[in-house]
Order: structure tokens, then C-alpha cells, then sequence
């Protein structure tokens, strides 16, 4: 899957919301469980198993739910894809203090994977074909959670919440900043 930033303008999709399952951490990169993606994204899977380069392109938004509830959404979407949107609730907000160090970001479909390790995911012919996502560089874009929480009036509720997410992403917040 080749990393490909587009500047354009997102069209509204209702689309539904995967929230991760089990989110762990290695060296490289911030990991996401999300069994559900493993048969809603069996086509796309099986084109990169086969070879297939497929350019992809991801943002980072902050949605409010209600008048007291706040959701990160990261939306990535391909040429002739369907897309998909992960949420992020306030509670698991602490992970982008990971993704803010981190290069990347897995997204994993396979709950095996991590609960029986790599052997038991090789084919029979010795290949290893993981049912993963690979977002590289996954902090880019993160600034525009920032802008949209600067641009947001708020209430003394919201801004504790508005605040947090700034405490979370601080060293990208401390970035922006130094940078402008």
C-alpha cells in the first residue's frame, strides 16, 4: 500500500464506525485490532496479497458527537474504495501520545495474529500474508485536530475535553507552534 497525501475535499459519507478492539505498541509502530476489517476488507486484501500496490490516503478529524462527547475519526479511503473510518473515543485519546512518536500505525485484522504469534499465519506454501494495514507516517495530518480544536467555541465542559486532546498531542501542538 503506497502512502499518497491528497489535498481534496472529503465528500460526507455516512459511514460506520470501527472503534478498536485491542491497541498495543511495539518499537516501529502503534497496533490497532480491528477484527471486523478482516471480511469487510477481503477484496483489497486479497490485491495486496497478490502483488498489487494500492496508493491510500488518511485524515485525522475531531467530531462532536453531542454537546459533551468528542470522537477522533481517522479516515482512510483508496482509489475505488469503500474507505473506512476508525473512532476514538476521549478514553483512548492517551494512544496519540504514541502515534506523536510512532512512525506508524498497524491496522490488524487478525486477532490470532497477536494471540498465537507469526507461524500459525503462514500459508501452506511458506508465505506470510497478513490481514494488516500499513499507515505510514501516521502523525501527518494531526494538526488539523489541533486547528479544529482551536476554531471550536466551547463551553467549560468541552474545553476540558478540547484541552485534554491538546495535552495528548503536545508535542505536535509544540511543533506547529515553533513552526509558525
Amino acid at each position: 500500500m503506497t502512502n499518497r497525501h491528497r489535498n481534496k475535499e472529503v465528500v460526507a459519507v455516512e459511514k460506520e464506525i470501527i472503534f478498536p478492539e485491542f491497541i498495543a505498541e511495539s518499537d516501529e509502530a502503534l497496533i490497532l485490532v480491528l477484527p471486523t476489517l478482516k471480511e469487510e476488507l477481503s477484496e483489497l486484501f486479497s490485491k495486496f496479497h497478490g502483488g498489487e500496490e494500492i496508493d491510500y490516503w488518511f485524515s485525522w478529524e475531531l467530531v462532536m458527537v453531542d454537546s459533551s462527547e468528542f470522537l477522533v475519526v481517522l479516515e482512510i479511503d483508496w482509489e475505488e474504495g469503500t474507505g473506512i473510518v476508525v473512532g476514538f473515543t476521549t478514553e483512548m485519546w492517551e494512544i496519540f501520545r504514541s502515534v506523536t512518536s510512532k512512525q506508524d500505525m498497524v491496522l490488524m485484522s487478525d486477532y490470532e495474529l497477536i494471540l498465537n504469534g507469526i507461524s500459525d499465519s503462514i500459508d501452506t506454501s511458506g508465505d506470510f500474508k497478513p490481514y494488516a494495514l500499513l499507515i505510514r507516517n501516521a502523525k501527518r495530518g494531526m494538526v488539523n485536530l489541533l486547528e479544529q480544536a482551536e476554531e471550536l467555541e466551547t463551553d467549560d465542559k468541552q474545553q476540558e475535553t478540547v484541552n485534554y486532546l491538546f495535552e495528548v498531542l503536545n508535542k505536535i501542538f509544540k511543533e506547529k507552534y515553533l513552526l509558525h
